[in-house]
């Protein structure tokens, strides 16, 4: 294969300049592998799409090893959010809302200290 600025690259073991004295163009009906004639690796007239697919299943055949070695872990989900407290929502007409229990019961306590002063 030649690119635009005149490079070449065998396109079946993509090795750098290469003239057609890299293939092996004994006419045997050897489809892959090392010629037993010229024990030249790259036939001129290979079929690449089908030793890139050779290669595809080669890798992923890989990758498959790879991952059956180790343990796939299940994604947790994420814990629930911590209560906010003091934290104020806003309710649908504006108001706030208080979420301190704490907070509530300070000022429940400042009421009642305020009823018994005006009842006094």
């Amino acid at each position: 294969m030649t690119c635009r600025c005149g490079a070449t690259q065998c396109y079946i073991c993509r090795q750098k300049d290469i003239t057609y004295e890299h293939f092996c163009d004994c006419e045997t009906r050897q489809i892959h592998g090392r010629c037993r004639k010229c024990l030249k690796n790259c036939r001129l007239f290979e079929n690449a799409e089908e030793l890139d697919e050779q290669r595809m299943k080669q890798i992923q055949d890989g990758i498959d090893k790879v991952e059956s070695q180790y343990e796939t872990l299940p994604i947790n989900p994420p814990p629930p959010p911590i209560p906010a407290h003091g934290r104020r929502v806003e309710k649908n007409e504006g108001y706030y809302e208080i979420l301190v229990d704490e907070l509530c019961s300070k000022l429940s306590l400042i009421e009642s200290i305020n009823e018994i002063e005006r009842d006094a």
